[in-house]
């Protein structure tokens, strides 16, 4: 979703838990982080612990588009999950 604020998802799941139930988004592995990390600079300026990341699922993408209600954002969860 690199159209999209991080920031504001993370901003979105915060205030909605009860919309986010467990098994819709997912926190990586070290395996599966390990691989990402290494392509982005990911450290904050200055270095320092970075979380991983956490994952959304088809259920979790969908119910993300759905409060952000933005047709963009709809189109492009919508375009994610078909193919």
């Amino acid at each position: 979703m690199d159209k999209f604020s991080i920031a504001v998802n993370n901003k979105v799941v915060k205030n909605n838990p009860d919309k986010f139930p467990e098994g819709y988004i997912f926190e990586l592995t070290l395996e599966e982080w390990a691989p990402v990390k290494s392509k982005f600079s990911a450290s904050p300026l200055g270095g320092g612990k970075v979380k991983r990341p956490k994952a959304f699922t088809e259920k979790g993408l969908y119910t993300l588009a759905t409060i952000l209600k933005s047709t963009t954002t709809f189109n492009f969860v919508i375009d994610k999950l078909l193919k």
